[in-house]
């Protein structure tokens, strides 16, 4: 399975983002048989961590929050290739993705402590982060603290096939930004 994870407010239709991610998801699904499963994080509704999540004191609530917690871990960890799609926002992405991350990282389900260390769990996957973002940070990698943390993350959990598409520089260059890096979203679906 393909799971492709949004965490765009914008429609398709104004993100270039999105636009890169399906044209992505688009060409690697072309003559496989694979199912794809697309979650808008921002319609997603996905619980923070809160203290209902982990408190006793209203059950109802605490189950209704877990049930959609454990259903993004699930549809995680049946993925064989994932595609998150998320602009840059201050520096990092959208709370929306920092929540579904908070989902997906799971003590004895994506990763476990050994008398070694962490150990990753979730490490038969490949995965792909696509970024976009108003100014062009390749001279400064330091300033994409997403990027950075999304990497970090994906390891912790013992993935090693992280690919990035980033399309830096939109406030300036937006179209012809947009169609370079979609070739490449193109050429990299072909390959994946």
């Amino acid at each position: 399975m393909l799971l492709y994870i949004n965490a765009n407010s914008n429609t398709d239709e104004f993100s270039t983002t999105s636009k890169i991610a399906n044209a992505f998801v688009k060409e690697y699904a072309k003559g496989k048989e694979i199912e794809t499963y697309r979650i808008n994080l921002i319609d997603y509704l996905l619980p923070e961590l809160d203290r209902d999540v982990y408190s006793e004191n209203d059950k109802e609530i605490t189950e209704t929050k877990l049930k959609r917690r454990n259903k993004a871990l699930q549809d995680f960890m049946e993925a064989n290739i994932v595609v998150v799609a998320a602009p840059m926002w201050n520096f990092l992405y959208p709370a929306v993705l920092k929540t579904w991350i908070d989902s997906i990282v799971i003590s004895k389900k994506t990763f476990e402590y050994t008398s070694k260390g962490p150990n990753g769990l979730a490490g038969d996957k490949k995965v792909l982060f696509i970024q976009s973002s108003g100014g062009n940070y390749e001279k400064h990698p330091e300033m994409n603290h997403g990027l950075a943390h999304f990497k970090t993350i994906m390891k912790f959990m013992g993935i090693k096939e992280i690919s990035t598409i980033l399309a830096g520089g939109t406030a300036k260059n937006r179209e012809a930004l947009l169609e370079e890096k979609t070739a490449e979203a193109i050429e990299l679906a072909r390959t994946f």
